[in-house]
C-alpha cells in the first residue's frame, strides 16, 4: 500500500506541474491575445470615426461624442482593481472564500509562504521570491475559487488537499483539458491569425474587412483597410512595427468578444 501511495503521490507532482506549465502558457496566449484584439479595435473604431465625421458634418455639425461614435463592439470591460498589498491579503476573510477544503489548504500554504514567515528568513531572494510568488498567486485562486491552481500551488510546496490524491489528480486533469481546449481555440481564431501574420497586411486587411461587417454591419474595401492597418502601425522598411503596448489604465474597454477566461 505505501509504495501504491508513493505512486499516486508522484503522478500527482507530475500532474501539477503539467498544470502550471499549461497555466502559463494560457497566461501568454491570453495576454498575446488580448494586445492582437486591442490592435484590430483600435483600428475599426478609427475606421467607424473617420466614416462618420462626413455625416456628423452634413447633419449641421451635431455635437457627437467619440464614444457615441464608435460602436460598441461587445461588452465594455471595467479595469481591473490594483493588486492588494500584503496588509490587504492579511485582512481577508476567508470564512465565505470556497468549500472548507480549499480554505484549509491556503491555510497550509500560508503557513510556509506568508510574507510575514518569508522576509524573517534567511534565504536566498529567489527563494524568497518563489514563495511570496506562491502566496500572491493562492490568494487569487482562493478567491477565484480555482482549485486546480490551488492544488498545483499545495504541492509544489508539498502540501495535499484534504480531498485526497485522486481526487486531486482529477481536478488537476480537467483543468489542463479545459486550459488546452481554451487556447487552441484562440489560436484557430481570426484575432490570432491577425497578430500572427505579423507584416502581410493582405491577410489583416481582410480580417478586418470581414470584422466590420460582422460587429460594425460596415463595408470597407481592401484598400481602405490597408490604408488603416498602415496608418494605425509604424512601417519600417516595408515591415509593421506595433505599437509600445498600453500602460494600465488606458485599456480602451471593448472587446470582440463576450467570452472572458475563467478561472
Amino acid at each position: 500500500m505505501g509504495k501504491i501511495n508513493k505512486l499516486s503521490l508522484a503522478t500527482l507532482k507530475v500532474v501539477s506541474k503539467q498544470y502550471m506549465s499549461v497555466e502559463d502558457l494560457s497566461e501568454s496566449v491570453t495576454s498575446l491575445y488580448s494586445e492582437f484584439e486591442q490592435e484590430i479595435i483600435q483600428i475599426l473604431n478609427d475606421v467607424v470615426t473617420q466614416k462618420q465625421e462626413p455625416s456628423a458634418a452634413n447633419a449641421g455639425g451635431s455635437n457627437v461624442s467619440e464614444e457615441e461614435k464608435a460602436t460598441d463592439i461587445s461588452t465594455t470591460i471595467n479595469e481591473p482593481p490594483p493588486p492588494p498589498s500584503s496588509s490587504d491579503m492579511l485582512e481577508s476573510p476567508l470564512e465565505d472564500s470556497g468549500p472548507e477544503w480549499l480554505r484549509k489548504l491556503f491555510k497550509k500554504i500560508a503557513l510556509k509562504c506568508h510574507p510575514d514567515k518569508v522576509m524573517s528568513q534567511n534565504i536566498s531572494d529567489t527563494d524568497k521570491h518563489f514563495l511570496l510568488s506562491s502566496y500572491q498567486r493562492a490568494r487569487v485562486a482562493l478567491d477565484e475559487q480555482n482549485e486546480a491552481l490551488l492544488i498545483a500551488i499545495g504541492v509544489s510546496h508539498d502540501e495535499i488537499a484534504e480531498i485526497g490524491v485522486q481526487k486531486s489528480k482529477s481536478i488537476l486533469t480537467t483543468a489542463v483539458s479545459e486550459l488546452q481546449g481554451n487556447i487552441t481555440k484562440k489560436q484557430k481564431g481570426p484575432v490570432w491569425i491577425w497578430g500572427m501574420s505579423e507584416e502581410n497586411i493582405d491577410v489583416k486587411a481582410n480580417i478586418l474587412i470581414h470584422a466590420a461587417a460582422q460587429f460594425y454591419n460596415m463595408s470597407i474595401t481592401q484598400s481602405a483597410a490597408r490604408q488603416a492597418i498602415e496608418k494605425y502601425f509604424d512601417i519600417v522598411d516595408d515591415k509593421l512595427v506595433r505599437r509600445p503596448a498600453r500602460k494600465g489604465g488606458s485599456h480602451p474597454g471593448h472587446r470582440l468578444k463576450r467570452e472572458r477566461r475563467k478561472p
